[in-house]
């Protein structure tokens, strides 16, 4: 408890809320209380760090995640929905740390027809995309490439899709790397959007 000697004009000795009187060399002092941060524990600082990584990644591509996770994003935004669902499947621990699980990337959900038995191969200076898939007829193609090394995305959207395959060519300063690549599917108009594949990964 603090106390005021001589009334409110005088002195205060001891602690009052925030605050803590005290006399030094014949002054009166009142200071606030020293806040003390606790240590975080082993526990938080992975937490935080955990937390952290999708924001980071998806960053770079976040006009392309407020299109393809639009339609699940239910009163949170298309990239807080990515960061959530990706958070749950697309984590995992390696010696010690949280790192990301690239296939099991997912940077579209939708209700369009996702394709399947993706592929992808090495072609000089191309990453030659190719799927199956029962029906496309004016949707359009989005290609995605990540080059872990570099940490950059190449993308490729609205592509006009002519049979079951594609060519993306591939960042010259990406050689050399490990490249990740995806692939999803959006309607002309750009209302729909399917889930994202991942096609595989190339040595560039």
């Amino acid at each position: 408890m603090g106390i005021l000697d001589n009334g409110i004009f005088g002195p205060m000795r001891n602690k009052t809320g925030l605050l803590v009187g005290f006399m030094r060399n014949g002054k009166n002092i009142v200071r606030a209380v020293p806040h003390i941060r606790a240590e975080r524990s082993i526990r938080q600082i992975v937490q935080q760090q955990r937390f952290g990584l999708l924001p980071a990644f998806f960053s770079p591509v976040s006009e392309l995640i407020a299109m393809t996770f639009r339609t699940h994003a239910k009163g949170i935004t298309a990239m807080n929905a990515a960061v959530a669902y990706n958070y749950k499947n697309a984590l995992r621990m390696e010696d010690g740390a949280t790192v990301i699980d690239y296939p099991r990337i997912v940077y579209g959900r939708g209700n369009l027809d996702a394709g399947y038995m993706g592929n992808v191969v090495v072609d000089g200076n191309f990453a030659v995309f190719s799927w199956e898939r029962s029906s496309f007829v004016d949707d359009n193609g989005i290609f995605l490439i990540y080059c872990p090394d570099e940490k950059l995305f190449v993308v490729y959207q609205d592509i006009v899709l002519e049979g079951n395959t594609y060519r993306a060519q591939l960042p010259v300063s990406c050689k050399g790397s490990v490249l990740h690549c995806y692939f999803s599917f959006i309607s002309a108009d750009r209302k729909r959007v399917s889930d994202s594949n991942y096609a595989g990964e190339i040595v560039f």
